[in-house]
């Protein structure tokens, strides 16, 4: 997913949208999911 959105690192794009999202994109993969 992260090479989708132009990150070489998958660890780098997981701290970024930490850093922007305040949650792991696992935890808000979840949240979506539970809204539904």
């Amino acid at each position: 997913m992260a090479a989708r959105v132009g990150f070489h690192s998958s660890a780098y794009f997981v701290a970024v949208f930490k850093q922007y999202e305040q949650q792991t994109p696992k935890q808000y993969q979840l949240k979506a999911r539970n809204k539904r």
